[in-house]
């Protein structure tokens, strides 16, 4: 297909072109796309000239959280008060430095001697750096006053321990908090309800939930009050207590399921509902009660909570002067016609 000039060839062949091209550059073509991204979104800036010295961290204010009751505001005055001394200091030095005409470079003093040299506002303020003797006093002062100590963690513990133990239980809620004395909660606690309402942000949630809790612990109080009122009128409670149902009988539990259920929480104390199931399964009375061996402790409670409205209801016509003809008991034939129905 090509024919070659045979005679211009050998010719040529001594005197021949060479094109260099260089070393062959083996270069990285890979595609790595969290590379792309990152230098998409995290371009480089250059470096800013420092236009200044930096402020020392210790002229900056402490961050405290507002559940620890720090003032906060009189301590942002004060250390403002210690920035703005801190640049006016500065300008001064830099004007001294600027008028200073000294020739030999030897002479010239550092800056710790230039800033003992600038007086601004006297000996004692430049000695404590923008503060008078008072304010330094005062400002060790309100660093005492919070609660540096006391974590987010422990403040929510501290809420839902008041919640369930009143806000005055301060044994019961130095246990929950485990790291804290009996001392350091009603400490803490003065403050949380004189402080709360102007420190803290969402105050008012925090106390409703808090009086509901103790709404609660008031109720329980209430109920145990009127069961042991109902307990001791009895020289056998266990045998001979009584329950004025009125039409609130039913057909589920018997009297003898409901004087035990009154008398041992009577004996346990109002919330230990686990405790009162494995009290009604080891009873020998109901041995082979399968209905009361069976039930649950939110039913158990539930009926407890019946039961003492029954009481209460019956104390109060009590305390009002028209105490009611107590009922007659039922027969024990009917006592047991009822078990075996439910059964």
């Amino acid at each position: 297909l090509y024919q070659l000039d045979q005679g211009d060839a050998g010719g040529e062949a001594d005197a021949g072109f060479f094109l260099d091209i260089g070393q062959r550059d083996r270069k990285s073509r890979g595609y790595n796309i969290d590379q792309m991204y990152r230098d998409q979104m995290n371009p480089k800036k250059e470096a800013k000239a420092p236009v200044g010295p930096k402020m020392p961290r210790h002229l900056t204010t402490p961050q405290f959280a507002d559940f620890q009751f720090f003032n906060g505001q009189r301590l942002d005055e004060l250390f403002a008060k210690k920035r703005d001394w801190w640049n006016r200091m500065q300008v001064a030095l830099k004007e001294k430095n600027d008028a200073s005409t000294s020739a030999d470079k030897d002479d010239k003093k550092d800056d710790d001697d230039k800033k003992d040299e600038v007086v601004l506002d006297g000996a004692e303020v430049d000695g404590n750096e923008g503060w008078t003797n008072a304010e330094d006093a005062e400002k060790e002062e309100l660093l005492k006053e919070g609660f540096s100590t006391w974590t987010k963690k422990d403040f929510s513990t501290f809420k839902s321990a008041c919640e369930r133990h009143g806000r005055t239980a301060y044994e019961s809620i130095a246990q929950e908090l485990e790291s804290k004395t009996a001392d350091d909660v009603k400490r803490y606690s003065e403050s949380f309800w004189s402080l709360g309402p102007s420190r803290l942000n969402n105050w008012e949630g925090i106390e409703k939930q808090i009086e509901k809790g103790e709404s609660k612990i008031q109720k329980r109080q209430e109920f145990m009050n009127a069961v042991k009122r109902k307990v001791e009128k009895y020289a056998n409670p266990w045998q001979q207590l009584k329950f004025q149902y009125g039409n609130a009988k039913g057909k589920a539990f018997t009297e003898e399921e409901d004087r035990f259920i009154v008398c041992m929480t009577h004996q346990l104390g109002y919330g230990r509902w686990e405790e009162l199931k494995y009290e009604i399964r080891r009873s020998w009375n109901f041995r082979f009660d399968w209905f009361i061996k069976s039930r649950t402790p939110k039913e158990l409670e539930a009926r407890f909570k019946q039961l003492v409205r029954l009481i209460e209801k019956e104390l109060e016509t009590e305390d009002a002067g028209g105490k009611r003809k107590p009922a007659a008991p039922a027969p024990a034939a009917v006592t047991s016609a009822s078990k075996k129905a439910r059964k």
